[in-house]
Formats: structure tokens, sequence, C-alpha cells
């Protein structure tokens, strides 16, 4: 039984919460000021002297109130965390050895001073590489997808969540865009000299979907070339708008025989686009290493790789960045050797 239901935000309060509830709890009101303010920093502060990748959100919280999802009610409204601290987090988690650094936001680059605060990381002594999640396409400038295609710092991937290619689904999910503009966004993406890897969301099933809508999804994926897709068969969030409103109307053996259409077609193209790489000088980030000395980690394009060991692997740590000649390419994955 759930007896207790709370933001995140305001976790520093549930000593406080669970006296009231009955509980024998010790409420400390000083320690409980200080997580009230606590500052995104503190969210890696366990990370270990292996990790070389830092998560830095620089906001909490939504004002999209998309009708599928539960983050605004549970989360609160859209905060956002200011440059200098952001910047801060950055520096030190770099001074103690991080090579990468992620930027988490529910819409990332919905934040004032994205554009700032990834030119002034790029700028850092010791970043390798800067990633960033969740985009939204409706607040993607030019500038920002040049420096993509000028700064080697900047990965070369955008995870984007579309969540379906039906303009009348986009429509109920209150997306604001339409599929026209996904495409739109997808050749802006296209059209840059160096080539972006694309991963995006999908949601299956959504209320009301019809088999036209999941023919645009399919034509949508087709046409962007995804190398993967997180899908996710819809079921009620309760509270959301959608849950108020719309009957969850699609049969779940429906939606499992859509997610098994979508993902034969990703199969397909991520087997061809991954036997495109095959030739090709990757950079590789390490991130575990097996028994027998094999390296398992992942490409600057967000591509698991596999290194089979040999002398060359020898000696070589986790967190290590390492270029890497692609020799094979399957479903999902790289095969490369040590360059």
């Amino acid at each position: 039984n759930i007896e207790l239901f709370f933001r995140i935000d305001d976790t520093g309060f549930l000593p406080l919460m669970l006296q009231k509830l009955g509980y024998n709890i010790h409420y400390d009101q000083e320690l409980t000021n200080e997580y009230s303010t606590i500052i995104p920093a503190n969210i890696n502060s366990s990370m270990n002297a292996h990790d070389k990748t830092a998560y830095i959100p620089i906001s909490s919280g939504c004002n999209q109130f998309c009708a599928y999802c539960i983050v605004p009610y549970a989360r609160g409204l859209e905060k956002w965390f200011p440059v200098e601290q952001i910047i801060h987090e950055a520096k030190t988690h770099l001074a103690h050895g991080v090579k990468e650094i992620s930027l988490l936001g529910q819409i990332v680059n919905k934040h004032p001073d994205f554009l700032t605060i990834v030119k002034e990381l790029l700028k850092l002594e010791g970043l390798e590489w800067l990633r960033y999640t969740s985009p939204y396409p409706t607040y993607y400038s030019n500038e920002l997808l040049a420096l993509h295609q000028n700064e080697p710092k900047l990965c070369p991937h955008i995870h984007i969540p579309f969540q379906s290619g039906s303009t009348p689904v986009l429509k109920k999910m209150f997306r604001g865009y339409n599929a026209e503009q996904c495409y739109t966004f997808i050749d802006k993406i296209r059209s840059l000299s160096r080539p972006i890897s694309i991963t995006t969301d999908i949601i299956l099933g959504f209320p009301g979907e019809t088999e036209q809508d999941f023919q645009e999804t399919l034509k949508l994926t087709e046409y962007g070339r995804f190398d993967m897709i997180y899908m996710g068969i819809y079921s009620n969030r309760p509270g959301t708008f959608a849950d108020r409103k719309y009957p969850d109307d699609i049969p779940y053996s429906v939606k499992h025989e859509r997610r098994s259409r979508l993902n034969k077609l990703l199969y397909q193209i991520s087997t061809e686009n991954n036997q495109q790489e095959i030739g090709k000088i990757r950079t590789m980030m390490v991130n575990e290493i097996g028994a027998n000395g094999d390296l398992y980690g992942y490409t600057d394009n967000m591509k698991q790789i596999t290194v089979k060991a040999n002398a060359k692997t020898k000696g070589i740590k986790i967190g290590s960045l390492l270029p890497v000649k692609i020799t094979n390419g399957v479903v999902f994955k790289l095969e490369g050797t040590l360059q």
C-alpha cells in the first residue's frame, strides 16, 4: 500500500513527512533547510574514480503537459539552474577525471541560456565529449545544429523524442508540432556535412491510434533512418489528461503487434546503418572489460561497440577513449580493432 506521494523537489522534507505519518523519525530542521536548497552537483557526489561520465541536470520539472506525461504533476513546473552553477559543477567533475558530460533536462534545449551553456562547456579543459538529453524539436536553433557540425567535442548524436509520425496523434498528445515538422527537422540534421546519428522515442497504441496513424510512424522511421528507437507501449498514467479524457481503446494485442512490426523495421535499418560504418575510424569510450580482456563501450555517435582482446588491448582501463577501426556492423552493435 502507498502511504505517501511526494515530488522529487520535496525529498529534503521526507523525514518530516514520515514523522507526520506516525513513524518514529528523527527530524533535523538544519538538515532539512540544507536539503531544501540542494543543488544538482550533489546528484553526482557518489561518483567513483572509474566514472568518466558526469550527468548534470540543468533544469527540473516541465511546463509542456503532454497528455500522457506525469512529470509536470510529479516534479512541478520547470525551473532553470543558473549557468554559473552548471559550469562550476562541470569544472568540478573534469578536475576529478571526468571526460564526458551529459546535460539533462525534461526539455533540455528549452533552457533560456542553453546555447551559452554548450559553448562555455566546449571551452573547458579536459572535456572530450559533450552530450545532452532530451531535446525538443521546436526549441532547436540553427546555431545549435551548426555546433554539431563544427565542434568535435559535441557528439555526433541527437536523441529527439518524436513519439509518433502521425499529425492527428501528435495533436492529441499535445506535442506542439506536426509530422511535417518532424521531417523538416530530420532534413536539417541530414543537411549537415558531419553525419549525425539520430535516435528517438515512440509511443505505440496511444488512444485512438489507427492503423493509418501507425503507418505514418513506420514512414517516419524509414525516412529518419533511426539508429535506435526507445519504444513504449501506451498505458494510462493516473492524473494525466490522457487518463482523464481518452479511453485506452487499443487492445494490448494490437499494441504488441505494432511494436513487433516497428522493431522489425528498426532491426533492418540499424543493421544497414551499422554496415555503412565498416572501414571508418571512430572514437570509443571503454565502459566494461570482459573476463577475457574484450573491450566494451560506445562510440561518439552513441553506438555499442566491442573490441576483441589482443596484444593492443592489454593494460587498457575503463574510461579510456580509443581510436577504433570498424570491422563489422550488426543490429545495434559495432565491432572493431584498435588503431
